[in-house]
């Protein structure tokens, strides 16, 4: 996956995340802070907080400049009882940690650290919905297409003091 891909990228990064969510832990995963319809307890949500190039310039081939980028990821599980709550939360942290590492693999994707899980819950009306949410961030590389131009020589003039 490249961090350049915003448009393409991203929904398939997302797609399979979330496929894999579903697939091994039965939590079904919806993007964040969107209308739309909202699944039954529990479940999870995401959203991509931020995606950070290092510093430096970028490397190149013919086709293509890069460079190092990390994509950080909020998820958060939603339930309407707390215990259940927590343990959905540490199954989803376990996933990306270890027991959907080799799923991850093979789709491109590689976590670099889990955050801690926190309490996010909120009062709507007269109760609770019950959130525990974590960060996770993702290495991943920033591609461009090559515009093709290569500087082939430079004139240095040096400038007397």
């Amino acid at each position: 996956w490249t961090a350049s891909m915003l448009k393409k990228g991203i929904k398939e990064f997302n797609k399979a995340i979330c496929d894999g969510i579903k697939k091994d832990l039965g939590l079904i995963a919806v993007k964040a802070n969107q209308t739309g319809h909202i699944p039954p307890y529990p479940y999870a949500s995401f959203s991509i907080t931020s995606i950070a190039e290092s510093g430096g310039s970028y490397g190149r081939t013919e086709a293509e400049e890069f460079k190092p980028a990390v994509v950080t990821m909020s998820w958060t599980v939603q339930a309407d009882n707390d215990l259940i709550c927590w343990e959905k939360a540490q199954a989803l942290a376990d996933w990306f940690r270890v027991s959907g590492r080799a799923y991850l693999k093979e789709q491109g994707i590689a976590p670099l650290e889990v955050m801690d899980i926190n309490q996010r819950d909120s009062l709507i009306t007269i109760e609770y919905e019950f959130r525990k949410g974590f960060d996770v961030r993702f290495s991943a590389m920033n591609v461009l297409p090559s515009t093709g131009e290569r500087i082939q020589t430079a004139e240095i003039q040096r400038k007397e003091i």
